[in-house]
């Protein structure tokens, strides 16, 4: 996944910037549980920004034609479609029911139509979210640049629960369950760092995938045969200095390809 820089977007054709956003200061009151355990509001100056984003809005326009379309079908046929089928466009059909257990759609006297105006009242909204930060002295594109980098923060706990393996912990051990933990958080750092390297042209998961699967099986003798190779694999190659596009390995040559691996770039 490539993160799009949203401060240097323009709109197609034009020099226009594709972003915009507001601010303003504005006192708000958070509920907060004392040393008594009892819960006081207490007022805390925030700063509340709105961003406009052109190329978000095409996106959310897009999704939501998509779930008209579907919607329409819906309406056409209802009894074709599960609660679960009709995920998402739910929003936009009205008098349809659907049965909380089976999810399937209920045989009522009530016709199901679109709502256009809640079509319309999403449509208002499009390319527009808020922000609020406490940290009222931070210039706003530095909150805002901040909030758009949460996305690689969620992305790496994704990558260490599905493809590093985080969980589930099978040790019980508090020294090894840290050490578990420790192996997981070097490699998705080596990744991270891989990733870099590479210009992040490849998604780390897929760098992942093509790097367990470049593997070497035994043929006869002292001879091994690459059974895999692909772009990414070409890429790390070029990138670290390593020679990883040999059909054939020799013990020694994959000892030497380990050293070479090892070796500070």
């Amino acid at each position: 996944m490539k993160q799009t820089d949203a401060w240097a977007e323009k709109e197609e054709n034009q020099d226009t910037p594709a972003f915009f956003m507001k601010s303003r200061p504005y006192p708000q009151k958070f509920w907060v549980t004392h040393e008594d355990d009892k819960k006081r509001q207490i007022p805390l100056d925030v700063k509340q920004i709105i961003c406009y984003n052109e190329l978000y809005a095409r996106r959310q326009k897009h999704k939501r034609a998509m779930a008209i379309e579907k919607a329409q079908k819906i309406v056409a046929h209802p009894s074709r479609y599960t609660k679960t089928d009709a995920k998402g466009a739910l929003r936009y059909i009205k008098n349809i029911d659907y049965d909380p257990e089976t999810g399937e759609c209920l045989n009522t006297k009530q016709i199901p139509y679109l709502d256009m105006e809640k079509i319309a009242e999403d449509e208002k909204y499009d390319g527009y979210y808020a922000i609020i930060t406490s940290e009222i002295k931070m210039p706003d594109s530095e909150v805002v640049k901040t909030y758009h980098g949460l996305w690689e923060i969620e992305h790496s706990f994704r990558i260490t629960k599905n493809d590093l393996n985080t969980r589930p912990i099978n040790v019980t051990l508090e020294n090894r369950i840290k050490a578990h933990f420790l192996t997981c958080f070097i490699a998705l750092l080596i990744l991270r760092l891989l990733s870099k390297r590479l210009g992040e042209e490849h998604a780390p998961e897929q760098i992942i995938q093509s790097l367990r699967s470049y593997q070497a099986c035994y043929i006869k003798d002292n001879v091994f045969r690459v059974a895999y190779y692909d772009p990414i694999i070409r890429d790390v190659a070029t990138a670290l200095s390593l020679t990883l596009n040999r059909r054939f390995l020799t013990v020694g040559s994959i000892r030497q390809l380990v050293a070479d691996s090892k070796k500070e770039f």
